[in-house]
């Protein structure tokens, strides 16, 4: 049995690859999007403690074995198995931990490969800023100076595990160790965004599929284009239509726009602290500079020195 798992991280264009590629390739894609039990199989694997996964190792490995198929390769695509959440009990809540997870349920199915994607570290920190802020960081008590405050050596315990999480070379060494270095692909949001023809071209070549999906490049909206007034209008006028909801409906179509400005006013008081982070960015780079210093191929210290 053939799998490949694509991993994360968050915030790299995994939406995109879910949704317009690897469901477009002819092998047998399990999701995302997918239904609740494929979601609570999910929470079993990767935001449970030890006790529990191992209780539950079994059925996992089942529920997976009933999904795949023999003749195709399988294509499971959850970027959370990366993410680190402030929801989540730290003992439950470990990406480091759910590589060894990962390695202990699907090498026990078939042959597994591993795609990961990778981003600038400023890029991937202001984009987690914009979509994590206000639904889980300020929720938990995290404060936006206390992120400043980190990057200025001022450590907290608490931050600790989820700036740890984008170490990208511990993540790639685990992965190497667990699944082999050949079955391994490393790859750059950066590509994904302007250089897809060869994106595209070294997921097939790593899973050798032979015919090449001709798909042109989709722009990949920053989040301030997403809340551009003219993105207002399209967003709320699709929910009018998919709700089937008449035009002259005042009271209805009074709160779409309502909440749909709501948002975005929230969002507004994000940017100003993402700009907070170009101040910051040197203190981010040197954070991370040791962990990028042990990839010895020069094209990742490349594309991160931007």
């Amino acid at each position: 049995m053939k799998i490949c798992l694509h991993i994360g991280y968050p915030k790299t264009g995994s939406t995109f690859l879910q949704s317009s590629f690897f469901n477009k390739l002819s092998q047998n894609f399990i999701g995302r999007p997918y239904g609740l039990k494929d979601h609570y199989v999910e929470k079993l694997l990767s935001n449970s403690n030890n006790k529990n996964f191992k209780k539950n190792t079994k059925k996992i490995i089942n529920y997976y074995s009933s999904k795949f198929k023999k003749d195709k390769i399988n294509i499971l695509s959850v970027e959370d198995f990366l993410k680190f959440s402030f929801f989540t009990k730290k003992s439950q809540n470990n990406p480091h931990q759910n590589i060894k997870r990962l390695k202990e349920v699907f090498s026990k199915i078939g042959s597994v490969k591993i795609i990961f994607v990778i981003r600038s570290h400023k890029d991937i920190l202001r984009s987690f800023y914009d979509e994590y802020y206000l639904n889980d960081w300020k929720n938990n008590n995290i404060k936006h100076n206390d992120i400043v405050n980190y990057f200025k050596k001022k450590r907290t315990k608490r931050l600790d595990n989820l700036f740890l999480t984008f170490k990208f070379y511990k993540t790639y060494n685990l992965l190497k160790k667990n699944f082999g270095q050949n079955n391994v692909k490393l790859l750059f949001y950066e590509d994904l965004k302007y250089n897809f023809k060869n994106f595209n071209l070294d997921i097939l070549n790593f899973l050798n599929i032979n015919s090449y999906l001709k798909i042109k490049n989709k722009k990949i909206h920053s989040s301030k284009e997403k809340d551009s007034y003219v993105t207002i209008f399209k967003r709320v006028k699709k929910r009018i239509i998919l709700k089937n909801i008449n035009i002259f409906d005042l009271k209805n179509n009074f709160f779409l726009f309502i909440n749909a400005f709501s948002d975005i006013y929230h969002r507004k008081k994000i940017y100003k602290y993402i700009d907070d982070l170009n101040l910051i960015e040197k203190n981010i780079k040197s954070y991370y500079q040791k962990d990028l210093l042990k990839f010895k191929s020069k094209l990742i210290k490349y594309k991160f020195k931007k």
